[in-house]
């Protein structure tokens, strides 16, 4: 396979990565339109939450392959981790940033790409 294939068959599955990811978060924000958390100060709710905060990405443990150059030289991966730009990503909760990025993910390893997993932890 030439470079130039690699760029366009990785750049049509990032797309794709992208657009399950979207449909992953669109259907989580249709399924949570309640909060489930209250903000409390003592006895007083102060706010209220649809999920707690979360850090959650994709992370990469082995980065000599194909795909991972592309997407550094592409300035979508940082030190450890995809740049999935999805359209939830400025959203905190864990819930809706897992959805998008094990939807993301699937259609990554569905590809054939490895070594990627989802990294997840309460904010």
């Amino acid at each position: 396979m030439s470079k130039r294939n690699d760029d366009l068959i990785f750049e049509t599955l990032w797309a794709a990565a992208i657009g399950a990811a979207n449909q992953a978060g669109d259907k989580w924000v249709a399924e949570h339109t309640q909060p489930i958390w209250a903000v409390k100060d003592g006895n007083r709710t102060v706010g209220t939450m649809l999920d707690v905060c979360g850090i959650v990405y994709i992370r990469c443990s082995d980065k000599r392959s194909k795909f991972w150059k592309w997407a550094v030289k592409n300035q979508l991966a940082y030190s450890i981790s995809l740049a999935l730009n999805h359209k939830y990503r400025m959203r905190q909760e864990q819930g809706l940033n897992e959805a998008c990025c094990y939807a993301a993910l699937e259609v990554l390893t569905k590809a054939g790409i490895t070594a990627l997993y989802v990294y997840s932890r309460i904010d």
